[in-house]
């Protein structure tokens, strides 16, 4: 006869425990409350959300820049655009903050955006480098605090206090050059080593080294029907295990 001990009987329980608790976390509900225009949501359209370092969150609607504190909203649809109209029809792409007064915006259109959380203003930034530089697709703040462009025609870096770029053209490299391909970038992710990662059109992922400037590219055919190819165009994100999707 099996005698029964009391290190069994508390294995038994620390098993029942373990498969009780995570049944139970499987089997919770998940449930979402929508917000709508009938809430003050000027647009059902968003196409971008950030929360701000005050823990507002900011929605990039249809109808213009939304700033939202849980309980009501306040629109910012008064954007100047590179002809001093304001514009009207908004595609936001990219929301970043560099610091505690300011929101970095990518809209549709050329360049991108400064807005003073304090003054509630748009600034306007442009590039007056000939090429694709203001084709801005999305901005990236790295672990130093610097701000990358993606760009159509490759990586810049933007200093804020200055309002001066430093362009990293795509264009001169033999992937893109040999092919006449596009150099445009549309993502940029930072790994753990400090490099950066940038999804190009082309179906190249590019990797930058930030320390010592150089770069390395790795190829990804576009096949539908293949599960190990990469669309044209994407956006790239490191989870916290530090796979890249």
């Amino acid at each position: 006869m099996n005698k029964i001990t009391s290190t069994s009987i508390i294995r038994c329980l620390l098993v029942f425990l373990f498969f009780l608790f995570f049944s139970r976390s499987y089997s919770q509900n998940v449930s979402f409350e929508h917000i709508t225009q009938n809430d003050g949501l000027p647009s059902p359209t968003v196409t971008c959300i950030y929360k701000d370092s005050y823990g507002f969150m900011w929605f990039g609607t249809q109808r213009g820049l939304v700033k939202y504190d849980g309980y009501s909203y306040t629109v910012f649809d008064k954007v100047p655009s590179e002809k001093t109209v304001n514009v009207t029809n908004f595609f936001f792409k990219s929301i970043v903050q560099p610091n505690d007064s300011t929101l970095l915006i990518v809209l549709s259109y050329n360049g991108f955006y400064i807005f003073n959380i304090y003054t509630e203003k748009f600034t306007l930034v442009l590039n007056d480098v000939p090429g694709d530089w203001n084709n801005v697709y999305s901005l990236y703040i790295d672990q130093l605090k610097n701000i990358w462009i993606a760009t159509g025609q490759g990586l810049e870096l933007f200093d804020l206090k200055k309002k001066s770029f430093l362009q990293y053209s795509l264009r001169n490299y033999l992937e893109f050059s040999a092919t006449k391909t596009s150099g445009a970038v549309t993502s940029i992710q930072q790994d753990r080593m400090g490099n950066l990662w940038l999804f190009c059109i082309n179906g190249y992922v590019g990797v930058f080294s930030v320390s010592t400037k150089k770069w390395r590219f790795i190829r990804y055919s576009n096949n539908p029907v293949s599960s190990n190819t990469l669309s044209h165009g994407g956006k790239l994100h490191f989870d916290q295990h530090h796979t890249l999707w």
